[in-house]
């Protein structure tokens, strides 16, 4: 297989929604705001260890409570 061919592959295998929902990259991708993506990969990448699904809940968890804009809350406090 060509080697284009195949990272052609891989990207559009890893760009599945199903994937992604077990991953952490997810909570990255719910926010708009570049700050903010950031700040959830920070925290999202530095919690990411243990058992998928914990980590997951707990980061569901974390945020929910941080809103829909974790950087500017962030920032004030």
């Amino acid at each position: 297989m060509e080697p284009l061919v195949a990272l052609e592959r891989a990207v559009a295998d890893a760009a599945r929604v199903g994937r992604v929902e077990h991953d952490p990259v997810r909570f990255v991708r719910a926010f708009a705001g570049d700050e903010d993506r950031e700040l959830a990969g920070l925290v999202a990448s530095s919690l990411a260890f243990g058992r998928v699904e914990i980590v997951l809940a707990k980061l569901d968890e974390l945020f929910a409570r941080l809103g829909c804009e974790p950087w500017r809350d962030a920032d004030r406090k």
